[in-house]
């Protein structure tokens, strides 16, 4: 079982606490001493897990701690104690003997190393490079280093100076230790030549006295080298503000500025007027409570140190996935492979996961994909059959509650997962419209789908109505007469007026057409004669039946004056009646005309019946009425059928402000993706910045001639397109309908005069009468113009993409989906966990080197990211906190994990992951490991 599962974890390190058995420390020298500095480091907050024991010159408190807490069970809060040996070495700031100070060296060293070791290869190795003070006798001393022959020094200076100055001085012990030093030089050279230490050991500086070396023209070279020589630097800052000010002051000099908080304590931790005391520490290290962990740091420098108050995962408290729970159980129902028991804790942070082939790498994330229905696409992981107790993933919200997801249940959970080969998939260039779908849902744009304001079905039924009143006005009779035509009917309504005027004089006609007029006018009267007796009726029975009711009710009413009234609609009845007699006087007045008008025609020797002439008159009237009124009706389909095609011009503007506006929102949405949300902080946004400085996205309007005459050419009569010596046929077509550009296709709409049949320019509406379509050709070709289903082939707003100079078609399939990760990265960045299945599979190698790594190494602050990979870089150069090794054993999948500086963890790494070695070889070179 590796220690530290869940791989690299913020913790508060103090790797500068000094015990009761420095030579300099201010805890006293009372006997229980020891007993109150182990229950003063015991009562440290929970988050210290790392201390440093420093001492000048010795490891006796070093070796006394390391013995309590392993032989007497004490600090169990404590996970590791180093052993850290201080020097103070031949650099003075300073200028009078008494206030100068010298330059403060820590050798770090790894807690495996034996303390005996130390001692003889290294403590005993110095013994003959110490040297005095400059000024002092070098007789004074005799380089054997011990408590006992550091105070005779210490006497021995003292008795050489006169009475009245002794009073200057400090114990024999401090003055002889203070005027002890050390050439760096010397430590370094015995560092490097003991195999002992080899990755053993890392060197500190103090801050506080190094700034204080002046910068003079012969010694700035010699104060950057002692502090860039260092890996550490060492400070005791009063406050974060202090630090930061600190820290930024060594970046200004362009020096070694990977500087930590130590508490350099030297009394307890009540002492709190004091400033280097127990528990006075800002430093967070991301990294296991190990040695490795803190190498890890001086290879990450800046990534892995925090100073701050609070813990650094509440900086930007980020949903993960935290766990993972797997009983024992069959992964597929068709074969036996099965996950053994595992319970996998998560890194919030990067999670790499490596193995052989077949090992169960990218299984697990299937399983995590089935779990949350990501699995669409993936058939692996649709295949997937396990039983919900047996997977459970487990997920920390950012408030920090905790939920549960079984493999099987209905699980909602918002989270990026890109399966094994889906980019190559959503890249491939033989379907660039799945690239361009993809960035539009990316810029957070509807899908063509949700288009013009005017829906499918209304456009549809437009086109149905259009061709309705077309059909009916281009009717056709049995005589083949186009008989709902304006000519048609006014030259049948002149036909009829001629009959009637061959029958009967001018005068006669005045006369038959005042009786037709009279008898019209009665008819008119009869009408509303029966209507009045109607009302009348009426009234007479509501009255009647309202009194009865009335009556009913007063027999309820004792005192009569309260009775209710009857009721009398007699004045309304009345003056109905009235009003029927007048109309009944002027049909009898007017059926007197008509027997004048009669006899009249008598008179004159016409012996037709006036009847029977008068009826064929009306035959001939009502025909005449029949061609007014169809008349009308042509009128108002004409202009009913205007107003549709009105209604397409219309449509014309919605199309191109559905275009415009399509276009602004692209490129509203790429504009926004860049300059990012408005809540991001200064690191965020230039990170988003960075993944997106090669690429460059802008709306674009195309418009492809050759697709819409190819789905026009269906509905075509091509009869009237023949091929010719000079033309082939679709030339033909093309010369006909003149669209080769948006602004044709528009103008058609608009019905302007563009198309030519048999050399003459036609409009839209007269191309729809024409002999250019098939049967039901002409429906067709209104629904490719109108509707967005069709006119979407030939005519569409898309993106218009770029990456490093280069339009999308022209880059390598490995290039296209470096271009799509990067929106992809961009797109909701800091919020939901990202799970990638391989990415090396579907990546350019330049940007996965260059890009990808700086990449997550920054990102992973703010969302967790889980990746499956063979690529080392991936896991050593971008600094996961997490490495999970996948195992397959007899087609049982095991997985243990850990952090990259768990030795164990790096040497599967290794040994699994080609280039893995240099990979870390690389990196140690990179930051000078091993130029000390």
């Amino acid at each position: 079982m590796i220690e530290y599962p869940r791989g690299s974890e913020w913790a508060k390190w103090d790797l500068h606490v000094h015990t009761p058995k420095s030579i300099v420390n201010e805890y006293g020298n009372s006997e229980d001493v020891w007993e109150k500095f182990l229950t003063d480091l015991e009562s440290l907050p929970d988050e210290f897990q790392v201390l440093g024991i420093n001492d000048y010159l010795f490891l006796d408190g070093y070796e006394k701690i390391k013995f309590e807490k392993e032989h007497n069970n004490r600090l169990p809060n404590i996970k590791l104690i180093l052993p850290v040996v201080e020097f103070r070495i031949q650099k003075f700031a300073g200028i009078e003997f008494r206030n100068t100070k010298r330059i403060n060296m820590h050798v770090i060293f790894s807690n495996e190393l034996e303390i005996e070791t130390i001692k003889s290869q290294f403590l005993n190795a110095l013994e003959q490079s110490y040297t005095l003070t400059h000024g002092l006798d070098s007789e004074l001393w005799n380089g054997c280093i011990t408590l006992k022959s550091l105070e005779d020094l210490g006497r021995k200076i003292k008795a050489s100076v006169p009475n009245e100055k002794l009073s200057d001085y400090e114990s024999d012990l401090i003055e002889g230790f203070k005027n002890l030093n050390l050439d760096e030089k010397e430590i370094f050279r015995v560092l490097e030549k003991r195999h002992y230490f080899k990755d053993k050991y890392l060197i500190a500086i103090g801050k506080t006295e190094w700034d204080k070396l002046k910068w003079s023209e012969g010694s700035i070279s010699e104060k950057k080298n002692i502090i860039n020589d260092a890996h550490l630097v060492f400070t005791s800052a009063e406050s974060v503000e202090q630090y930061i000010h600190a820290k930024e002051k060594l970046k200004e000099q362009g020096v070694n500025h990977l500087l930590l908080d130590c508490s350099d304590a030297h009394t307890f931790s009540q002492n709190t007027q004091i400033k280097d005391r127990i528990g006075n520490c800002f430093n967070w290290i991301k990294a296991n409570p190990t040695f490795e962990g803190l190498r890890q740091v001086v290879f990450e420098k800046f990534e892995r140190v925090r100073i701050q108050e609070e813990n650094p995962m509440k900086n930007y408290e980020k949903p993960f996935f935290s766990e993972i729970n797997i009983k024992s159980t069959n992964i597929f129902n068709n074969n036996g492979v099965m996950f053994s028991e595992t319970t996998l804790p998560l890194n919030p942070n990067l999670v790499t996961i490596i193995g052989g082939r077949g090992a169960g790498k990218s299984l697990l994330l299937d399983a995590i994909a089935k779990t949350f229905k990501k699995n669409q696409r993936n058939e692996r992981s649709q295949s997937i059959s396990i039983d919900n107790e047996n997977l459970i993933v487990n997920y920390q919200k950012s408030d920090g509650e905790n939920i549960e997801y079984c493999i099987r249940g209905e699980n909602n959970l918002d989270y990026l997962h890109i399966y094994q080969g889906e980019v190559k998939e959503i890249v491939d260039p033989k379907s660039p419209e799945i690239l361009d779908s993809e960035i539009k849902k990316l810029l957070n744009l509807p899908d063509e789908e949700d288009s013009l304001s005017l829906e499918e079905s209304e456009i549809g039924q437009l086109i149905n109505e259009i061709f309705v009143i077309k059909d009916w006005l281009n009717y056709k009779d049995n005589e083949d007469n186009f008989s709902n035509s304006f000519d048609f009917c006014n030259r049948k309504r002149k036909e009829k007026e001629d009959l009637i005027e061959t029958i009967t004089t001018e005068e006669h006609r005045k006369l038959i057409e005042e009786y037709i007029q009279n008898l019209e006018i009665i008819n008119e009267f009869n009408v509303k004669i029966n209507k009045v007796k109607q009302i009348s009726e009426e009234c007479e029975h509501f009255q009647y039946e309202m009194n009865i009711d009335i009556e009913k009710l007063n027999d309820d009413i004792d005192y009569k004056k309260n009775q209710i009234p009857r009721l009398n609609l007699q004045v309304q009845i009345d003056s109905l009646n009235h009003f029927r007699s007048g109309l009944e006087k002027q049909i009898e007045d007017l059926q007197n005309k008509n027997t004048e008008i009669d006899t009249t025609f008598k008179d004159a020797g016409i012996k037709t019946d006036i009847i029977g002439l008068l009826e064929q008159i009306k035959i001939y009237q009502h025909e005449i009425n029949t061609y007014d009124n169809k008349i009308k009706e042509i009128k108002l389909k004409t202009e009913e059928i205007n107003t549709k095609f009105a209604k397409l011009s219309k449509l014309a503007d919605l199309i191109l402000q559905y275009h415009q506006k399509r276009m602004q929102d692209i490129n509203l949405g790429w504009d926004q993706l860049k300059r990012g949300k408005k809540y991001w902080n200064s690191e965020q946004k230039e990170l988003i910045q960075k993944i997106l400085s090669e690429i460059e996205i802008k709306a674009c309007e195309i418009f492809d001639s050759n697709k819409f005459y190819n789905q026009i050419s269906s509905c075509l009569n091509l009869r009237k397109f023949r091929e010719t010596q000079l033309q082939t046929r679709n030339e033909k077509i093309e010369e006909t309908f003149q669209i080769k550009y948006q602004i044709d296709f528009i103008k058609l709409l608009k019905g302007e005069k563009i198309v030519n049949v048999d050399g003459i320019p036609q409009n839209l509406e007269e191309i729809i009468d024409s002999d250019l379509f098939s049967k039901n050709g002409k429906k067709e070709f209104m629904e490719i113009l109108l509707l967005e289903r069709n006119r979407r082939n030939y005519w569409k707003v898309q993106s218009s993409s770029t990456y490093k100079g280069k339009e999308i078609r022209q880059l390598s399939v490995g290039m296209r989906g470096t271009f799509y990760l990067c929106l992809k990265l961009a797109t909701d960045p800091f919020t939901k966990p990202f799970v990638f299945d391989q990415p090396e599979d579907d990546l350019d190698n330049d940007f996965i080197m260059n890009s990808l790594v700086p990449i997550f190494k920054k990102i992973k602050k703010y969302r967790q990211v889980v990746i499956v990979t063979h690529n080392a870089n991936l896991v050593v150069n971008a600094d996961a906190e997490q490495v999970i090794v996948a195992k397959n054993e007899g087609e049982v999948l095991s997985y243990e994990s850990g952090a990259i500086e768990n030795q164990t963890i790096r040497k599967q790494i290794c040994n699994i992951l080609e280039g893995g070695e240099p990979a870390f070889t690389m990196r140690e070179k990179k930051y000078g490991f091993g130029k000390i």
